[in-house]
């Protein structure tokens, strides 16, 4: 799922960073450059802390590595550059497994296959 609410954020702030360095572009460019430059880094990085996980999905937060928390489904914040997601499906799945032929105990050739149905029921154990 494509995350349209973090590319809504990122041009939002995109604007108004060049309103606010072109204002200040006029008095100093210098000054200008450099706060449209450290604009656009925090933009970039505020809003990639942004996240969307849909309704059949919930997000395994991971700071540093390690187990966070559980978020979603829904809009939800992380720290940027320091917590990374990782988006489960709670869906129902299933799986196809290819027929296979065996031989019973009576020399009987007979061919199974099947279907393997599961469903997340919890995302992570909590501690």
């Amino acid at each position: 799922m494509i995350n349209y609410i973090s590319g809504l954020i990122f041009v939002i702030l995109l604007v108004i960073g060049g309103v606010v360095s072109l204002s200040l572009g006029a008095a100093n460019p210098v000054l200008g450059v450099v706060v449209g430059f450290f604009w656009l880094l925090g933009d970039i990085i505020l809003s990639s802390g942004v996240q969307l996980a849909a309704q059949w999905e919930q997000g395994v937060v991971f700071r540093l590595g390690r187990y966070e928390c559980i978020k979603g489904p829904g809009l939800f914040f992380i720290i940027p550059l320091v917590d990374q997601v990782k988006l489960v499906d709670t869906r129902i799945r299933a799986m196809d497994i290819p027929a296979q032929q065996m031989i019973t105990k009576d020399n009987v050739p007979v061919k199974i296959n099947g279907v393997i149905f599961f469903k997340v029921d919890q995302v992570a154990d909590s501690h």
